[in-house]
């Protein structure tokens, strides 16, 4: 694992679109919507979205004007899962977002 991070945006947003060459990053939409973009596709989040970024992909998050948005972010390095090329969390063909479910609260 390279990082854990929790954000509350809701003041405002101040990341740019970026990537990371060197871990891929699994997103969890706490609290709040709004879109987020991968590979150049554009997604809407709802609150419990889970949303999977292969190392090497650009990517960013757009809060809706809401009264609270909060996300949490965790980074993994050295990732080997058969199948895929190392460092993938998911194949690139794939939807990298997993809607919310009556699982979220768990």
């Amino acid at each position: 694992m390279v990082h854990i991070a929790e954000a509350d945006w809701t003041q405002g947003h101040y990341q740019i679109l970026h990537r990371h060459e060197d871990f891929s990053e699994i997103f969890i939409l706490l609290e709040g919507n709004g879109k987020y973009t991968i590979g150049g596709r554009l997604y809407e989040l709802q609150q419990g979205d889970v949303v999977l970024c292969n190392q090497g992909v650009m990517h960013d998050e757009f809060p809706a004007k809401c009264d609270s948005y909060r996300t949490l972010a965790v980074g993994i390095a050295g990732l080997y899962i058969p199948e895929l090329k190392p460092g993938l969390l998911i194949d690139p063909s794939c939807t990298p977002v997993l809607r919310r479910s009556e699982q979220t609260e768990e």
